[in-house]
């Protein structure tokens, strides 16, 4: 079939540009539409089909590309400000060591000059482990009543994912079905019969799972 080109005499820049930086995108297409060359025209749909393969190959995979590097170097940014802080944080404990070095070599001159003080010392350490002791009691009891919120959350949204894969599964069919009832219409033209193509529809079976799982939930007091 041979089409008549009304633009490219007006869009040479641009024709050479195509072909510097796409390829010869224009002479393959003219080679694979050529019934004239039945194996030249199949070896330039086979190339077509190629670079499409490789193209949807790049546009599926370049997101997650892209964020494993952009991943990479944020690690790599937060690895080397933990690195300084963690130093930062030496120098800061170092002088706090020597300052307490120096503060034990007081109280002990303390003691020795006076032992009376050594009764008063305990009464107040005493005073002080106590109330140590209570406020870790209290933050033992914080802890758990955070984990066990933590883990009611945690719970609540594995129940949820997985009542909701029926209905994601659901969607993902729904495409398929279309593409395929597009893809029947272009082949088949006039002839299409598109009822015969079988959509499948999960949503009756997923009633069940959801009510199970909600039973699950609420005996595991996930659901209060």
């Amino acid at each position: 079939m041979k089409f008549k080109n009304h633009v490219a005499q007006h869009g040479k820049t641009l024709s050479r540009k195509l072909s510097q930086n796409y390829g010869d995108m224009f002479g393959l297409m003219e080679q694979a539409l050529d019934t004239s060359n039945p194996e030249a025209q199949l070896q330039a749909c086979q190339q077509l089909g190629q670079m499409n393969l490789e193209a949807q190959t790049y546009n599926d995979l370049a997101p997650q590309l892209k964020a494993a590097i952009l991943n990479q170097i944020t690690a790599t940014t937060q690895y080397n400000l933990d690195q300084a802080e963690i130093l930062k944080a030496a120098g800061k404990g170092s002088t706090q060591i020597e300052k307490a070095q120096s503060s034990i070599k007081l109280a002990n001159s303390q003691y020795l000059h006076s032992r009376s003080e050594n009764a008063i010392d305990f009464h107040h350490a005493k005073l002080l482990e106590h109330q140590r002791h209570n406020l870790e009691m209290s933050y033992i009891k914080l802890q758990g009543m955070i984990k066990q919120s933590m883990q009611n959350v945690d719970g609540q949204a594995k129940l949820i994912n997985t009542v909701n894969q029926v209905s994601i599964k659901q969607i993902q069919e729904d495409r398929n079905y279309q593409k395929a009832v597009v893809s029947h219409l272009l082949t088949n033209g006039d002839q299409s019969r598109p009822e015969y193509i079988i959509k499948k529809d999960y949503t009756p079976a997923s009633r069940g799972v959801i009510g199970f799982l909600q039973s699950i939930g609420e005996r595991l007091g996930l659901f209060v």
